[in-house]
Order: C-alpha cells, then structure tokens, then sequence
C-alpha cells in the first residue's frame, strides 16, 4: 500500500507538469495607421472602430485644438464654429458613424457634442452639459447644426 501511494505520488509528479501546460495562444497579428494631420503641430488619435475609422484631436501651430475623422484616406475636419477648441473622443464601433466629443468656447465652458455623419447631410448635434465652473455642472438642452 505504502509503494502504492509513493507511486502515484511519482506519477502525479511527473504528470502534473504535462497536464497543467497553458493552451496555445491564439497568433495575433495588427496593423498599425500612422496618423498626423497635414500642418498640424500634434495629432492626438482617440478612438478607433471595426472598420477602422479613426478619430480624435490635432493642434495647430497656435495649439488651437480641433477634432478629426480618418476614415481610410479620406480626412473630416471636425470644429464647432462657435468653440474655440474642438475635441473628437470616441465613436461608436459598427453601423453609421457617431462620434462623441466636446468643444469649449473662450476655454472656460465645455459643451458636449455628438455628431452623426450622414453621406448627404452630416450634422452636429450639441448635447448633454456644460462645465461653467470647476465642479458646476449645468444641463444643456440638445439642438443640432448642420
């Protein structure tokens, strides 16, 4: 009984090893896209979806920021007229392009932003709050430009 035991314990031991080895990973492969907007001073990427369209913030030489899309080499400049800085964060990841973002207007309120990119007529629509002072948020009632 006593040889029994010593040797499952062998066994075990000797085992363990082969059954407790990790399965294969799977291989993974990416594709990096370089992203620098012509004459921009930075280029900021922010988000990316599964058609691999691509969005976020580029400054220009006056650090004025403004929000971008690439949708493969096709550039859309993204800036609120009435916002002196434009940011692009997200989007949403299949379907129709939806991107959330926010500007700010003499860079001391933010305004929330989503804008819906349609082939015939892209819109913003400006939404959600606003930030008048640190800490002081203020509910902001939706209306969309075009």
């Amino acid at each position: 009984m006593k040889n029994c035991k010593s040797m499952l314990f062998v066994l075990g031991f000797v085992l363990l090893p082969i059954a407790a080895r990790p399965a294969e990973a799977p291989n993974l492969t990416f594709k990096f896209t370089k992203v620098n907007v012509s004459g921009s001073f930075e280029t900021v990427p922010s988000g990316v979806n599964n058609a691999r369209v691509i969005v976020g913030a580029y400054y220009n030489k006056s650090l004025v920021g403004h929000g971008f899309m690439l949708s493969g080499k096709k550039l859309t400049k993204l800036s609120d007229p009435k916002g002196t800085s434009t940011f692009c964060i997200q989007l949403n990841p299949n379907g129709a392009i939806a991107i959330v973002g926010y500007y700010t207007t003499d860079n001391v309120d933010f305004h929330g932003f989503l804008y819906k990119s349609n082939p015939t007529t892209p819109r913003l629509c400006l939404a959600g709050v606003r930030l008048r002072k640190p800490g002081v948020l203020q509910a902001q009632k939706p209306h969309w430009r075009a």
